[in-house]
């Protein structure tokens, strides 16, 4: 199965992949930091 892999060149945190997705996709605490897993890139 192919997971998620973060590309932090283009992700900027929006949470748009947390509201399409939210068993799969999950941001940190409102801190501001960058998502854990973004779904642009596959492995």
């Amino acid at each position: 199965m192919k997971r998620p892999v973060v590309d932090y060149e283009t992700c900027i945190g929006c949470g748009s992949c947390v509201e399409i997705c939210p068993a799969v996709f999950e941001l940190r605490s409102c801190t501001g930091k960058k998502p854990e897993r973004s779904g642009l890139l596959t492995e």
